[in-house]
C-alpha cells in the first residue's frame, strides 16, 4: 500500500517517533529551531519564560520530588502509591520501601527530609561525591565541583546510579542509591512521571507579578510602560499630550499624572495589579484607548539619510544577535 501524502511533515522528536519513522534520527531544519526541543526551550528559571526549567529536576531520582533554590534539595513529597508498587512487584527492596515510607510520614506530619550529600557521574565534571556545603558558587578548573545543588542534578548522567545522603527529623541520616530518572520517554515527550501542568506551577503566580516587576523595555510591546492617556473630552475629562505612567495606581486622577524622569506616577503594587488589572487601558499608537479602535491611515516620515538608516538598522540588527545567541545557548 502506498504512503498517504502528508501535508504536515513532523520535524520534532516526538512527532517523529509517534509518525511513520520512529527511528530516524531527527534533524535540525528549516522552521524546526533547538527551541522545539524539550530540553532546549527558550526558558530559565527567574522563573522562567514558557516554563521553570528547575521543575525537570523535581523527579530525578525514583519516588521523590524534590524542589531547590539551587543552594538546597528539599524533598517535599514522596510518591507512596509508586513504592507499594515497586514493592510487590520485588522491583524494591524492603529496606528501601521502608525508609520511602519513613520519608512520606514525617513529611506528612511536618518534618523536613533534606538531600545534603551526592555521588554520581556527572557527565563532564567526572564521577564525584560530595557534601552539598562543598559548593561555593564557582566551578572552574580541573576536579572542579558543579556551581550549586540545581546545577548538580542537571549533569547527573540519565540512568547512572545516583547515591543521595539525607538528613531527616532528628538529626537522622539515611542513603538512598537508584538510576537518575529521565525526564522524557521515548517519544520525546515529558514522562509520565510529571503531573499536568507541573513545569509551569511556579511561574509568576499570578502572571500580572511578573508583568509587573520586570519592568521597562522587558515586555516589548505588550507593556507599554509609558503611554499618552486616552482621549475621553466627550467625558469632561481634561485630555492631554503628555505621557502618563501605564501601570499608574491611581486610576481615577483627571488628567492622569505626568510620566517624567524621576519615575512618575507610583506604579501598581502586587496585589492592586492582581485585583484591578481589567482596569488597564489597551494602548494602540501609543495612546491609551477606551472607545473601540479605528484603524487610521499610518504616514511614517522617510530617514533624513543613508547614514541615519545605517544607524537604525545596526541597532536592530543589534536585538536580533541577542536573540540568536539566545537560541544558540539552547543548542549547544
Amino acid at each position: 500500500m502506498p504512503e498517504p501524502d502528508l501535508k504536515l511533515l513532523p520535524r520534532n522528536v516526538a512527532a517523529m517517533r509517534l509518525g511513520a519513522r520512529p527511528f530516524e534520527v531527527p534533524v535540525l531544519a528549516a522552521g524546526n529551531p533547538s527551541a522545539t526541543l524539550l530540553e532546549s526551550g527558550v526558558g530559565n528559571c527567574f522563573p522562567g519564560l514558557e516554563c521553570d526549567i528547575r521543575n525537570l529536576e523535581r523527579r530525578f531520582f525514583p519516588f521523590l520530588v524534590v524542589d531547590t533554590d539551587f543552594g538546597s534539595l528539599r524533598v517535599t513529597e514522596v510518591a507512596s502509591a509508586a513504592v507499594a508498587a515497586a514493592a510487590a512487584a520485588a522491583e524494591l527492596s524492603a529496606a528501601d520501601a521502608a525508609l520511602y515510607n519513613a520519608i512520606a510520614a514525617d513529611l506528612a506530619a511536618g518534618g523536613e527530609w533534606q538531600i545534603i550529600g551526592l555521588a554520581g557521574d556527572f557527565g563532564p565534571l567526572g564521577v564525584l561525591d560530595f557534601a552539598l556545603t562543598d559548593l561555593g558558587g564557582g566551578s572552574t578548573g580541573a576536579g572542579r565541583l558543579p556551581a550549586d545543588a540545581w546545577t548538580a542534578v542537571r549533569l547527573l548522567k540519565e540512568g547512572a546510579i545516583v547515591t543521595l545522603q539525607l538528613a531527616g527529623p532528628g538529626g537522622r541520616t539515611e542513603s538512598l542509591a537508584a538510576p537518575r530518572m529521565r525526564y522524557l520517554d521515548g517519544n520525546g515527550a515529558l514522562a509520565r512521571m510529571f503531573e499536568v501542568g507541573e513545569l509551569t506551577q511556579s511561574l509568576c503566580s499570578p502572571w500580572t507579578h511578573d508583568f509587573r516587576d520586570c519592568g521597562c523595555y522587558y515586555w516589548a510591546t505588550n507593556h507599554p510602560d509609558i503611554a499618552l492617556p486616552a482621549r475621553t473630552g466627550a467625558t469632561g475629562v481634561d485630555e492631554t499630550d503628555l505621557a502618563t505612567v501605564w501601570l499608574r495606581a491611581d486610576r481615577n486622577a483627571s488628567p492622569p499624572p505626568v510620566a517624567t524622569e524621576a519615575g512618575g506616577a507610583p506604579e501598581l503594587r502586587h496585589h492592586g495589579i492582581n485585583r484591578d488589572w481589567q482596569l488597564l487601558n489597551f494602548v494602540f499608537e501609543s495612546r491609551e484607548q477606551l472607545a473601540p479602535y479605528a484603524e487610521s491611515e499610518f504616514t511614517a516620515p522617510p530617514f533624513a539619510d543613508l547614514s541615519t538608516l545605517l544607524t537604525q538598522m545596526r541597532y536592530a540588527a543589534g536585538v536580533e544577535l541577542a536573540l540568536t545567541q539566545e537560541y544558540l545557548v539552547a543548542a549547544w
